[in-house]
């Protein structure tokens, strides 16, 4: 996408479309934890990897905040919700905390 293109793209539209994907991105998310709770296991699935997507969201949350960024803010509170939901499902059904 060349300069005059992006140009064309008013902030409302670009804050509207980065919201739009970022829940998008997050959806993977809540399909693991459909998974977790649908098969009662959570085989493979690995607790510190979650732990550290956890604090990454929650710093990149702190930073929309400060930033009054919506799209960071929006995307990381739907994010952290499903991260927090993977990591109960681990408690719950884990067999391992790696």
């Amino acid at each position: 996408m060349d300069n005059t293109a992006l140009k064309k793209i008013n902030s409302y539209d670009l804050e509207r479309i980065t919201t739009l994907m970022g829940l998008v991105g997050h959806i993977a998310t809540y399909i693991q934890v459909f998974k977790i709770f649908y098969l009662q296991s959570s085989y493979a699935v690995s607790f510190i990897a979650t732990v550290i997507s956890f604090i990454s969201m929650i710093f990149w949350l702190i930073y929309g905040m400060k930033k009054n960024i919506i799209p960071l803010i929006v995307c990381n509170i739907f994010g952290l919700i499903g991260v927090l939901l993977i990591m109960v499902g681990i408690v719950i059904y884990g067999n391992s905390f790696l």
